[in-house]
């Protein structure tokens, strides 16, 4: 008995064809949506390296240039509860102008000097990220291609703000014991659960108290496959309990 073979008609084909392309287009979507979520995860991975590098490097220095002069004994001059007024950003000599080899490392040495540092394309004067030492992160002498990366810096003086002044006495509560019976010491109180309780002062504080400063660094990127991405790091820098050595 012969039996006919028939093959495939060009009808059954584009079917065929049709019934693919209807299944692969969703599948085609989510892969380019995990291709993107993928590359966006990478560039917030290197933002928030680049934004904590720059604080580890700016939190290493000394808190404010007095403390960085040690020959002249500066450092008592702004001591809390001073009057004189704390320097704050680039003093006498120093530039925020770099080239490789002699970077920002080498030109600032306190923690104010990094207020309003910028590397990107984003700054006002469009440039490249670069390293502690002035080299650029463009793709050259081994270095990665960070070019759609920016890296700002602010630094701002704070001031804990009172928010209650009481009189230590553990035995109030008991009968017979009062205020006069036992040690008295005024406490003042400061709560940092908020920003309420903590006062930000731009640029140069006038009576020379500041024991804290804000490091606010923010690194955005914006280039193709990911998206706007921006990271912000905040940390903070405080006075040093103790003085370095010397008399006032």
């Amino acid at each position: 008995m012969w039996k006919e073979e028939r093959g495939t008609t060009l009808v059954e084909v584009l079917i065929a064809a049709a019934i693919l392309l209807i299944a692969l287009v969703p599948l085609m979507r989510v892969f380019l949506f995990e291709l993107q979520v993928g590359n966006r995860a990478h560039k917030m991975t290197i933002a928030t390296n680049l934004a904590r590098d720059l604080a580890e490097e700016i939190r290493s220095q000394y808190f404010s240039d007095e403390f960085a002069e040690f020959t002249s004994d500066q450092y008592w001059q702004v001591w809390p509860n001073t009057s004189t007024i704390q320097s704050f950003g680039l003093e006498t000599g120093e530039s925020a102008t770099t080239s490789p080899g002699s970077g920002r490392i080498s030109q600032f040495d306190d923690v104010d000097d990094y207020d309003g540092w910028c590397r990107g394309a984003e700054c006002t004067t469009p440039s490249v990220p670069e390293t502690f030492d002035g080299y650029q992160y463009d793709g050259n002498q081994g270095y990665p291609d960070y070019s759609n990366f920016t890296r700002r810096v602010t630094v701002r003086n704070l001031f804990p703000i009172p928010s209650l002044t009481y009189t230590r006495n553990p035995y109030a509560s008991y009968t017979g014991v009062t205020d006069a019976d036992v040690y008295q010491d005024t406490v003042n109180r400061f709560e940092f659960e908020n920003w309420s309780t903590l006062r930000v002062v731009s640029g140069e504080d006038a009576t020379g108290r500041t024991p804290l400063k804000i490091i606010e660094i923010i690194v955005t990127y914006d280039g193709t496959g990911a998206g706007e991405v921006e990271v912000e790091d905040l940390s903070f820098a405080v006075m040093p309990v103790t003085p370095p050595t010397g008399g006032m």
